[in-house]
């Protein structure tokens, strides 16, 4: 994760981090139009490579924490949400999983405007 050698100091450099995560975002397509609620700008058909998402947003420890815990915990209740056919029965702890997700996805995304 952005472990490159900057001037051969084997410094990391700083990681595309996204607020809204790529997981979520693949559910709408290839890519989405953004507004920015700060500056007022509209951007249409934003890859979603790069779409809310920040260069060095997060540090390396919470990038890494994001992508390995949250988001991996978090993937799997949304596939299931996505493709069920009918009701949705999340159990105890996929219900906590979900609320810890919603929690700190509404305070990166807050944070990002």
């Amino acid at each position: 994760m952005g472990e490159d050698n900057v001037m051969g100091k084997g410094i990391p450099l700083p990681v595309n981090s996204h607020y809204v995560p790529r997981f979520i975002l693949k559910n709408f397509g290839s890519s989405v139009n953004m507004y920015r609620r700060s500056d007022g700008t509209y951007r249409k058909d934003c890859p979603i490579e790069s779409a809310y998402s920040k260069v060095g947003y997060y540090n390396e420890y919470t990038e890494k924490y994001l992508n390995e815990r949250a988001e991996a915990e978090f993937s799997s209740i949304l596939d299931k949400i996505v493709h069920a056919d009918g009701d949705i029965s999340l159990s105890v702890e996929q219900e906590l999983k979900l609320k810890r997700f919603v929690m700190i996805l509404t305070w990166t995304v807050d944070l990002a405007q």
